[in-house]
């Protein structure tokens, strides 16, 4: 599975597809592994309602987050335009292959393996590797290499705390995939350059220009920091019974 994510999200091939390929791909390995339990393990156990409030949720984040991106481009004398749909499309899917691989899997391999933390612990800790694996990829092994500033790391730290959290108490990645593909059908989903040379930003730029924003870090931190009340609703014995799939003590048993 961990295979098919890198090898079929990261541009390593033309077109828009390859992202959905490996979607599909790391379903299959997941079915293989895991059987009746599969869709749990990969966070995509979803009902109905909860995919398409997922989804109206990506549309309002996406109309969101292009207005503070469009707010921040202007004052950098950035432009940002619109470049081919199947930029987006590749966003939806590969995006939703880091929350499958880098969120349900990988929090519920630090839960079976460390049984004796916190689940808030968890998340703080696994953002904090999120945080630095962004950091490797771009200094190291992206094309688009370049050093990310210390406040977009810290920033990408409560971005983690963020999704982990959602992913935690909800037990899918549909609400952290919704904040996910919307940022990035934006800020890589769209062409941006500079209106004074017409050069256009790589990659470690745009992430320095908008999750490095003093505006965007606090806005992050606000929802990361709201996130934990998450937990704490859960912890309320009346919650314990309800049967929403957001509120049941089941997704805080990933994996075990």
């Amino acid at each position: 599975m961990v295979a098919c994510y890198l090898i079929f999200s990261y541009n390593l091939f033309s077109g828009c597809w390859y992202s959905g390929i490996g979607t599909l791909l790391i379903v299959f390995f997941a079915f293989l592994l895991w059987r009746e339990d599969f869709l749990f393990r990969i966070g995509l156990k979803m009902n109905t309602a909860i995919l398409l409030m997922a989804l109206f949720l990506m549309l309002i984040l996406t109309a969101g987050g292009y207005g503070l991106m469009q707010s921040l481009a202007n004052r950098n004398g950035v432009m940002i335009q619109y470049a081919d749909y199947r930029n987006f499309i590749h966003d939806l899917f590969y995006t939703l292959n880091e929350e499958v691989i880098l969120g349900a899997v990988l929090l519920g391999y630090v839960k079976q393996r460390f049984r004796n933390l916190q689940p808030a612990a968890i998340s703080v800790l696994v953002a904090i590797l999120f945080a630095g694996v962004h950091y490797l990829f771009y200094r190291w092994i992206f094309t688009d290499r370049g050093i990310l500033t210390w406040l977009t790391l810290i920033s990408l730290i409560m971005v983690g705390v963020l999704r982990n959290n959602l992913i935690l108490t909800t037990g899918h990645v549909g609400f952290s995939w919704a904040f996910h593909a919307s940022w990035m059908a934006v800020m890589f989903g769209t062409y941006h350059y500079h209106t004074g040379n017409l050069e256009a930003l790589l990659e470690y730029e745009r992430f320095n220009l908008y999750l490095g924003s003093p505006t965007t870090f606090m806005i992050i931190t606000a929802l990361a920091i709201l996130s934990f009340s998450l937990f704490w609703s859960k912890l309320k014995p009346s919650k314990l019974v309800v049967k929403s799939q957001i509120f049941t003590i089941k997704p805080l048993t990933i994996n075990e």
